[in-house]
């Protein structure tokens, strides 16, 4: 049956679609809204920065070279950073 066929045996067929091409279209721009804020490059940044500084992170027990106060200034920089990822992401939502 060609679609001519289809329109005339089961009605309108895009009005068949409509819902299912709205919600194809609300899905594709919710998308391309998401890509839009994951490519803040700021955010990015800063989850770059947090990825290093937590792989920096001493994996066991034992003191890094740089001592307790290297481990301080890693923590706050950690702190830091995800606040700022936080906040970001309290600003993103609204």
């Amino acid at each position: 049956m060609s679609c001519a066929g289809a329109t005339r045996c089961c009605g309108s067929l895009t009005s068949l679609l409509s819902p299912e091409i709205d919600c194809w279209s609300h899905s594709t721009s919710s998308i391309s809204a998401l890509s839009n804020l994951a490519i803040n490059s700021s955010t990015q940044e800063t989850v770059n920065r947090i990825n290093r500084l937590i792989t920096a992170w001493p994996a066991d027990d034992a003191l890094p070279a740089e001592g307790l106060e290297g481990i301080k200034a890693n923590y706050k920089k950690l702190v830091s950073g995800l606040n700022d990822i936080k906040t970001q992401s309290d600003r993103d939502v609204k």
